[in-house]
């Protein structure tokens, strides 16, 4: 009875959350429109091009095979570390290389073609939902905080937060029974480049649509002072710039839109490192949404995949507190 009402509770405060946010579109459309506007520009720009011909290729060596034989070579090193299967590593690798979403949707795929279980589905997700080199380095070091050092750094710092992360939750779900060899039970297609290329187009309109829906909610956010109250407070309390709690709370949505506008206050480089860090380590809301997208094909479980990214942020954090001291 009491969980029950709990539902019914939930239930009616989403339905008076969508009303609030659509009534509030509604007042001040050509704004809302704009903002939409500037995030499909984002990912028209620069999203899709970096993106796009990395989904089709980890598609195609998904449905080609070619995955299962790097596995093979890959087992003994994963195993000890994150107490999964070889294709973990190249999971681990291509999200390493191409950053948000990728690691997400090539653990989906595998789930989906019974090459990992559940259990391994969720341990996996703990450190292969990374960012990329190109966007850290190119796009925030040099491109937003003119320095290679903070790029390098907040890289790093990403990466092996990611790696100790996957070691943290080797036991996750994990069983003393010899894990069972999972084998490709899908049947072939008869045009695996036309599947692949279909799948693509899809994954990359979604993270479009996530980006473009952020930044109209930054916007709305904006118009209405809606950060207001909580920068206030923490400016009272803590003393924290309302600025820079303001850029937090927007990166928290749109990690990116966040990134640009702390490097746009005239902070300290190794501040602006530990808070680059943060956010891309966190992804935001719309990097969550566009990742669990896809993990919820792996039965993942939207609450464990939330404990797994904020322990990667505080543990990126840490390792960055500790770089910038040697660096």
């Amino acid at each position: 009875m009491l969980k029950t009402k709990k539902l019914r509770i939930i239930n009616i405060a989403k339905v008076l959350g969508i009303i609030i946010i659509l009534s509030l579109l509604f007042v001040n459309p050509k704004t809302n429109m704009s903002s939409f506007y500037d995030g499909i520009i984002l990912w028209a720009r620069f999203v899709m091009p970096a993106l796009f011909p990395i989904l089709f290729v980890s598609s195609l060596l998904n449905a080609s095979g070619v995955v299962q034989n790097i596995g093979k070579y890959m087992t003994p090193i994963t195993k000890k570390l994150f107490n999964c299967g070889g294709i973990s590593g190249y999971i681990y690798a291509i999200s390493m290389l191409s950053g948000y979403p990728v690691g997400a949707k090539v653990t989906a795929e595998l789930y989906e073609k019974n090459l990992i279980t559940r259990s391994e589905a969720t341990r996996i997700a703990s450190f292969t939902s990374t960012s990329g080199p190109l966007f850290i380095i190119g796009t925030v070091g040099v491109g937003m905080f003119n320095s290679a050092r903070v790029g390098i750094i907040v890289l790093v710092s990403h990466l092996l937060g990611a790696l100790f992360n996957g070691i943290i939750f080797r036991k996750l779900y994990s069983s003393k029974k010899q894990s069972k060899v999972y084998i490709n039970i899908t049947t072939p297609s008869n045009n695996i480049l036309e599947d692949c290329m279909l799948s693509s187009i899809k994954s990359i309109l979604i993270i479009g649509g996530y980006i473009a829906l952020s930044y109209m909610l930054i916007a709305l956010a904006d118009s209405y002072n809606i950060f207001y109250p909580i920068t206030h407070l923490l400016n009272q309390c803590f003393g924290i710039n309302p600025d820079i709690s303001a850029s937090m709370m927007q990166g928290m949505i749109e990690m990116t839109n966040g990134i640009q506008r702390l490097s746009m206050l005239n902070l300290n480089e190794n501040l602006q490192i530990i808070l680059s860090t943060f956010l891309i380590s966190f992804g935001g809301i719309s990097i969550f949404l566009q990742a669990y997208t896809y993990l919820a094909k792996s039965q993942i479980k939207i609450k464990i995949y939330a404990i797994e990214k904020i322990l990667h942020t505080i543990i990126s954090v840490i390792v960055c507190s500790i770089l910038i001291t040697i660096f």
